[in-house]
């Protein structure tokens, strides 16, 4: 992981590996590449590693496999992600023209924040609408000819030319009334909906690599921007101080990036970073969830997420009280959603 970290800040500050963080590339032997193409997989920050690599000067120790690899599956999540920007924006674009107000999250919003846009990756397109333009909402994608899958919560899912649309009807994974929120698409409303997002897979089937990523090219992408001690409040008013100087703290120590919002931050990012380790992306490489291969029963798939919600319960409740409450909450009503990790 510690040489996966490399190369995702790397990316991340768009510079090259030098002095002696560079020089510890002629030590590294095949099985130390495999490891790290194999980690930069599992948590889902391939991209990063491709233009990480990329930046290195011409004659750097990197096997001749490992470049051809990297230029294979980096030139493929660059053309993916170029199809995806074009359709996320002519759904959002057709949304408007029905009077609607949709609002890009996650990972087709974060992606902006990073050097090299395309080289972010994500798999499907999340939308925020306001709740009271639910059933337009619906009634346009139906107009359109897309069938929709309606949740519990009113938020609705459609494929639009093979990709997942999923259309949310609150912009923050958070047990707190939006109006006591920022406004989303606000910088420090788009800091505190990454921080929620990943805040709601480390409390349920796991977190990897890339949500951090996300969060630290967004806080470096809005430096300046945003008013940290404005955010600090929101934080507490939604109830995750306490995770969010966690996370903030990980970013700064691994990802580089000043800690602007807890400035006497002192706490050790070592239970993140165990977590992270655990799982990879969305927990999928979990020891204990290999064990048990999910098909496509959805029973199954509630019980898996059941028991990486227990299992992370101490952990959540640290970090976490209200969020873990909510979780449990919304685990009882069998109401959990989107927990198989379509990419966001």
């Amino acid at each position: 992981m510690k040489e996966l970290l490399l190369f995702a800040r790397s990316a991340l500050e768009n510079r090259p590996l030098r002095g002696t963080v560079f020089d510890r590339l002629y030590h590294w032997d095949s099985a130390t590449w495999s490891r790290i193409l194999e980690d930069a997989r599992k948590h889902s920050v391939f991209g990063l590693v491709y233009q990480a690599v990329s930046l290195l000067p011409t004659g750097a120790p990197v096997p001749e496999d490992v470049v051809f690899k990297l230029v294979a599956e980096g030139e493929s999540i660059a053309d993916k992600s170029e199809s995806m920007e074009l359709a996320s924006r002519t759904v959002v674009e057709q949304m408007a023209r029905a009077g609607l107000h949709p609002v890009v999250m996650k990972g087709a919003e974060t992606a902006r924040f990073y050097p090299v846009p395309k080289l972010r990756g994500y798999g499907d397109i999340d939308l925020y609408i306001p709740v009271e333009e639910a059933d337009a909402a619906v009634a346009a994608v139906q107009a359109a000819g897309y069938p929709i899958k309606k949740e519990a919560d009113g938020s609705f899912h459609f494929k639009y030319e093979g990709i997942d649309v999923d259309v949310h009807t609150h912009y923050y994974d958070l047990p707190c009334p939006p109006e006591r929120l920022p406004k989303p698409s606000s910088p420090e409303g788009t800091l505190l909906m990454l921080s929620a997002h990943a805040l709601k897979h480390a409390v349920g089937t796991g977190i990897g690599l890339r949500q951090l990523c996300d969060l630290a090219a967004a806080l470096r992408a809005l430096d300046g921007q945003y008013d940290p001690k404005a955010y600090r409040s929101y934080c507490e008013e939604a109830g995750i101080l306490r995770w969010s100087r966690l996370v903030h703290r990980f970013v700064e120590v691994y990802l580089g990036v000043p800690d602007r919002v807890f400035k006497e931050n002192k706490c050790s990012p070592k239970p993140l970073m165990d977590l992270i380790r655990e799982g990879g992306n969305f927990g999928h490489h979990a020891p204990f969830r290999q064990a048990a291969l999910l098909g496509d029963s959805a029973v199954r798939r509630k019980v898996d997420t059941a028991l990486r919600f227990v299992l992370h319960l101490p952990f959540s409740l640290r970090y976490a009280p209200r969020m873990a409450v909510s979780r449990f909450c919304e685990l009882l009503k069998g109401n959990l959603k989107n927990e198989t990790g379509r990419p966001s």
